[in-house]
């Protein structure tokens, strides 16, 4: 949620701007259901492996898939170790376990 207009540069990546993320978001245990089985086809249907993000926007009930990032950002401010936390794992444990699965791919 940005305290500027628009989640743009700034919002995203300036901790001046004080963006505060949802988490969890802010949707009905059926609506945070469906969001997470789209995103989870999403990355399966596209045969993504390790971490992904998936940007969706929600309007009229309905959720629309914007993007499916392959390689999300990994700073103090971006969202994956944002998540990763939130779900109680750390940010040493989460970058053991891409290396991990990263490596066990070849």
């Amino acid at each position: 949620k940005p305290k500027r207009k628009f989640y743009d540069y700034k919002a995203k990546y300036s901790r001046n701007a004080k963006t505060k993320h949802l988490m969890p978001a802010p949707l009905s245990k059926e609506k945070y259901k469906e969001v997470l089985t789209l995103a989870k086809r999403a990355h399966s249907s596209l045969k993504c492996k390790g971490i992904t993000r998936s940007d969706f926007r929600f309007n009229k009930n309905k959720f629309y898939l914007l993007e499916l990032n392959t390689q999300p950002g990994m700073t103090k401010l971006s969202l994956v170790p944002e998540i990763a936390n939130y779900k109680g794992i750390k940010f040493v444990n989460l970058v053991d376990w891409m290396i991990n699965d990263a490596s066990c791919k070849r």
